[in-house]
């Protein structure tokens, strides 16, 4: 039966029915599970404005500024009120005051605990600041050029100075970092010129990549024992930086750290650091599991158990006048002297086998010799060197790299080793060559002699790949040898070459592409060693006047004149001065054996210019320019003298015979020593056994063994 429930009041009384108990229960459960979730769902931020500042509310009654347009002082307040109801300041937003430009000053709350990124960058006029000390993060960038900035207090509950933090501000004069702060972001004091004193925090254990790159006030800092880590470049370009401290704890030292600090004499390092030490009271910093010599300074010696020389190890070092290289190294690391200024020699020896790029850029070498077993000159190795005079290179290299001499402006000749088959972009760019003899190599890039404006003479009898900017810009160039045969890899501009007065024509040229020479209104001497005239559209409408006299081998001239392209475009034909006449016929020679050639000129005396052999086939027989033959593999070698620009070949047959094996992957199986020659003839090693072979010590490539018992041919 529905019990009723009566309720009395005032002078009535109201019967109701009583629920039933259960429902009632549940209904309850219902009604505190929904005051439950109401009181857990945070409500939404909102955006508002207080004071003449921007404010967006965050949990529990806080709030941050937000992008707010400020001007003169400006004073953050503890609390932001809306709508009757007080937030607390906690935080100043990304961006809040970037590029308020007019604000001159600002005090921050005790009640804030971080800043965010961009917080006040471009703050101008800010000279000064007071970071509180409830404030335990600085975003990355939050003070970056606010470059009137004098002074600032940092929070000793700071814990993390974020990347680019107070990079340019260019008026701050010291800083000292709490022993709250742990890690010391990238870029964090970047571009603070005037920065003359920096104390460190005891509990700081990261200094982050260019933390203080080009702080020139800087003189001296000491790296506190909690140090462990220095990143790349921290300390690059600090000018007035004389000596450093380096710690026992220090486990870690990025490259370039102290990379440009010119002024670096006196470098410290804690005799019980156990990754590093200072040998032998050497002024520098040295990896001692590795004996490589990390830091070193304008004061350093470099001691006898060194075995490398590491990155960038005295860049910079621009009062270093003289240093000695051990016989104990074997390798130079990248930009290891780059801008030694006063360093104008070096002596480096023959146990050198790795020079990296930039080893030597922009240094004061007025002469430098490359050992022999260098391969490569590598990336920039000597750019920008503009009292570098004599170069003298090894007859191991292979290859010259992009701007190995870029700028090289004293260096007015170089001997090019017939080893080198490939010559990078820009290599010698805007260098300061007369000219250049480069018939050995078959690769040369884009720009290779850009405005070398002193060359007036080139000579490329071998080159395959040559990219339109090869010579562009050298005003002077006057007389040019192109290739043996004119491929589609050659793609040579001439229109910039206005000197342009001589130019031979390779003997295996077939076609020589429309309007070649349209622009060259002084190439007058056109030499053509094809005894079958190339063809050609039309390539020389643009000389005046036919000024221009065409030279072509013996017996040919008639061919050519019937050529209305050659014949329209000459004022005269003649046959080539000389000719170039080879003694001897149906040569052959045994692979790993050598036979020597011979070619004069005739009539004899109308040069001077000697005779020079070349290969054109390096895989199958090579040729010294003297003449000597060495067979490398059977097959059929064209070989090429060259005299001054007109030439003459030569097929030489190699035979196959028991001297030379078929290739041999990796090292011979004989024990015993060899003695090892490069496919040219030239010998790189001797007496190496068959470990030192398999080491690296030879570049990558096929050679030829020798020993007693006979010659091997194999590939490393």
């Amino acid at each position: 039966m529905r019990r009723t429930k009566t309720l009395v009041g005032n002078n009535a009384a109201v019967t109701m029915p009583q629920k039933d108990a259960t429902t009632m229960k549940k209904t309850a459960k219902i009604a505190l599970l929904a005051l439950v979730l109401a009181a857990t769902v945070p409500a939404k931020a909102f955006n508002f404005e207080y004071n003449g500042l921007k404010f967006k509310t965050k949990s529990d009654n806080t709030c941050e500024v937000t992008k707010s347009s400020a001007s003169g002082d400006v004073v953050i307040p503890e609390e932001a009120v809306y709508d009757g109801t007080k937030y607390t300041v906690v935080a100043i937003g990304d961006g809040a005051f970037t590029s308020s430009m007019s604000m001159t000053s600002v005090t921050i709350p005790n009640t804030v605990k971080s800043i965010g990124t961009n917080a006040f960058t471009y703050c101008y006029l800010l000279k000064s600041l007071t970071i509180p000390n409830s404030v335990t993060s600085i975003g990355a960038k939050a003070f970056s050029l606010c470059s009137k900035l004098e002074t600032v207090e940092l929070s000793n509950s700071l814990v993390t100075i974020g990347d680019n933090a107070f990079s340019g501000c260019k008026k701050l004069a010291t800083i000292e970092i709490p022993n709250s702060v742990t890690t010391i972001g990238a870029y964090a004091f970047s571009y603070c010129y005037e920065l003359a004193s920096v104390t460190l925090s005891n509990s700081l254990t990261t200094i982050g990549a260019y933390a203080f790159n080009q702080c020139y006030g800087l003189k001296s800092i000491e790296i506190p024992s909690s140090v462990t880590t220095i990143r790349d470049y921290a300390f690059m370009d600090c000018h007035g930086l004389t000596s450093i401290y380096l710690s026992r704890s220090l486990t870690s030292i990025g490259a370039n750290i102290f990379a440009n600090c010119s002024a670096l004499e006196t470098l410290v390092l804690d005799p019980e650091n156990e990754m590093y030490d200072s040998r032998d009271n050497c002024n520098a910093i040295v990896e001692t599991a590795t004996n490589k010599l990390v830091i070193g300074c304008k004061n350093s010696t470099i001691p006898n158990t060194i075995t490398a020389i590491g990155s960038s190890a005295f860049s910079g070092c621009s009062g270093l006048s003289a240093i000695e290289i051990p016989n104990s190294v074997t390798s130079i690391g990248n930009s290891a002297f780059s801008f030694c200024t006063d360093l104008t020699a070096i002596d480096i020896p023959s146990t050198v086998t790795y020079i990296g790029s930039s080893a030597f850029s922009d240094s004061g070498l007025k002469s430098i010799t490359i050992p022999d077993g260098i391969t490569t000159i590598g990336f920039g190795m000597f750019a920008y060197c503009s009292r570098l005079a004599s170069v003298t290179l090894p007859s191991s290299l292979i290859s010259i790299e992009i701007k190995a001499f870029d700028h090289c402006t004293s260096l007015a000749s170089i001997d090019i080793p017939a080893s080198v088959k490939s010559i990078g972009s820009s290599a010698f760019y805007g260098s300061g060559l007369t000219s250049i003899d480069i018939n050995n190599v078959t690769e040369i890039g884009d720009m290779a002699f850009e405005y070398c404006a002193e060359m007036k003479s080139a000579s490329i009898l071998k080159a395959k790949s040559v990219p339109e900017s090869t010579f562009e810009n050298c005003i002077a160039l006057e007389k040019l040898v192109l290739p043996y045969e004119w491929t589609s890899d050659f793609k040579m501009d001439f229109s910039t070459l206005c000197a342009l007065n001589t130019l031979y024509i390779g003997e295996k040229t077939a076609t020589i592409p429309d309007g070649a020479f349209h622009k060259n209104l002084n190439l007058y001497n056109f030499y053509s060693n094809a005894p079958t005239p190339p063809a050609s559209g039309d390539i020389i409408t643009g000389w005046v006047d036919l000024q221009g006299t065409l030279y072509v081998p013996k017996g040919c001239l008639d061919a050519y004149k019937k050529v209305s392209e050659y014949s329209c475009g000459f004022r005269s034909f003649q046959e080539l001065p000389y000719q170039v006449v080879v003694a001897d016929e149906d040569v052959s020679v045994d692979i790993s054996k050598s036979t020597t050639v011979s070619a004069s000129v005739t009539p004899a005396d109308a040069t001077t210019a000697p005779v020079r052999w070349y290969s054109l086939d390096d895989d199958i027989a090579t040729v010294t320019t003297d003449g000597v033959v060495t067979g490398v593999a059977e097959g059929e070698a064209t070989l090429v003298a060259l005299c001054d620009g007109i030439t003459a070949t030569l097929k030489v047959d190699v035979k196959n015979s028991n001297a030379v094996k078929d290739v041999t992957v990796d090292s011979p199986e004989e024990d015993g020593t060899f003695d090892v020659y490069n496919l040219q003839g030239i010998r790189v090693a001797s007496g190496i056994d068959k470990a030192e072979l398999a080491s690296g010590r030879i570049a990558p490539g096929i050679y030829i063994l020798v020993t007693p018992r006979g010659c091997k041919k194999v590939r490393l």
